[in-house]
């Protein structure tokens, strides 16, 4: 009996043993480390890599050509780069910039004005005289002040002195070379004589401003006195 119940017993622990599960004690193929990057990813990240660097040379290549940004927009061609207008130069303000490149070669103070003689020293460019107000001022030259240059100037009425209003310039200009005449066969008395004329005319031109802006009453009284005086002179019998 007791060999019996012996026997059932290693039976039902051999039986016990081939139900129940058993864990591996090993693998049958190596696992890879977690480490380790996988050979599909690496050849993936290659191929992007490439295409990022390809992308990037032809993105350089066309903003070089076409002026493009990265974004490929086009870079607005802007003709001026401070966005400020020219101003727009009056007449009066070409005038006085054409008027300081002119050579001066007589100035005589009158007042608050200049009266120049201009003279390149070229027979072909003639010979000017221009009167220069200070900067800023306005409504100059004045009625009385246009009466007295043209007068000294240009003469007294039926007077030809050969000078004429030059606007573009901003002075009076007479010509040294007549028409159809060479620079080069205009005779230095004639040349010497007219710029003794303009000299003479300046000098005279000033005087006449500062007694004007002295006393502009008593400047109209002498001028008209003088007049006078000559239209009875010329009516004296010789």
């Amino acid at each position: 009996m007791a060999r019996k119940r012996s026997k059932a017993n290693e039976e039902a622990a051999q039986g016990t043993a081939t139900t129940e599960p058993t864990e591996p004690t090993s693998t049958a193929v190596a696992e890879r480390p977690t480490d380790a990057p996988d050979e599909q990813v690496v050849l993936r990240n290659a191929e992007q890599a490439q295409r990022d660097a390809e992308h990037r040379v032809e993105t350089a290549h066309t903003t070089e050509q076409n002026g493009h940004h990265a974004h490929g927009h086009r870079v607005p061609y802007i003709a001026n780069p401070s966005m400020t207008r020219r101003p727009v130069q009056s007449h009066a303000e070409a005038v006085t910039k054409r008027q300081s490149n002119l050579p001066s070669k007589l100035s005589v103070s009158a007042g608050d004005m200049k009266v120049q003689m201009i003279d390149k020293g070229d027979n072909a460019a003639g010979i000017g005289i221009r009167v220069v107000f200070p900067d800023g001022a306005e409504n100059r030259p004045t009625e009385e002040e246009k009466a007295i240059i043209r007068r000294h100037v240009k003469g007294e009425e039926g007077e030809n002195t050969g000078f004429n209003w030059n606007g573009s310039v901003g002075m009076w200009h007479k010509h040294i070379v007549r028409h159809g005449e060479h620079p080069e066969d205009v005779p230095g008395t004639r040349a010497v004589a007219i710029r003794l004329d303009a000299e003479n005319r300046v000098e005279k031109l000033a005087e006449a401003l500062r007694q004007h802006s002295a006393d502009p009453v008593g400047f109209a009284e002498s001028v008209r006195q003088r007049r006078e005086q000559a239209v009875q002179g010329h009516g004296i019998p010789d």
